[in-house]
């Protein structure tokens, strides 16, 4: 089962590519990892980190894995004189199926800082939400920092709460449904019917 490449309008201009990610990614993610701040660095990953290490990549595009699944965003700008539109990555969704509960999985988002603000966590969600709930997940679990208010909000605008707590981070379940109608009408939302609606899984 695959997630369907589809496009969207930029609320500041311009378009962007969501679609699953692919081995052929690592140096897109290599090059979104490097655009991100020190603080939205520590925020997706809890600890300082400078670079993605070769294993790391060999992870998040590892395909073969019917555990994991992840969606990234691409802008798509276009060459001077026309020809393929250039590919600057804006964003990765990704979750991981919990070994004792594959109904369940974890999932982490993260958008980098000049395309924060426009909406994309809440559609990287969406689309990975619906692929998700054809694969029959029922729930997402998060932890998150404390300090993360954009990822906080994100998650319980969605309808997710907080399941527990462990120093500076937080442990949250996001309900997943097949049907779009069941999510809060909040932004956040309505930014996942309009994924489930751009997004085909088949």
């Amino acid at each position: 089962m695959d997630i369907a490449p589809f496009a969207i309008e930029l609320p500041r201009g311009g378009k962007a590519l969501i679609r699953p990610v692919v081995p052929a990614d690592r140096a897109l993610l290599q090059a979104g990892f490097q655009r991100l701040s020190e603080r939205s660095r520590f925020f997706r990953f809890m600890r300082p980190i400078a670079r993605l290490s070769e294993t790391e990549l060999d992870v998040l595009t590892d395909l073969a894995d019917p555990r994991q699944r992840a969606v990234g965003a691409l802008e798509l700008i276009d060459k001077a004189g026309g020809g393929e539109a250039e590919q600057e990555p804006a964003g990765v969704a990704r979750y991981v199926r919990l070994p004792d509960r594959p109904d369940m999985a974890e999932v982490a988002v993260v958008v980098v800082d000049a395309y924060q603000g426009q909406g994309l966590g809440g559609l990287l969600l969406g689309a990975l939400a619906k692929w998700a709930a054809a694969e029959g997940v029922v729930a997402f679990t998060a932890i998150t920092h404390g300090e993360n208010r954009a990822m906080l909000g994100l998650f319980l605008s969605i309808g997710a709460h907080v399941v527990g707590a462990s120093g500076a981070e937080r442990e949250l379940e996001i309900p997943i449904y097949v049907d779009p109608e069941r999510y809060p009408a909040t932004p956040t939302g309505d930014a996942f019917r309009r994924a489930y609606r751009l997004a085909s899984v088949a």
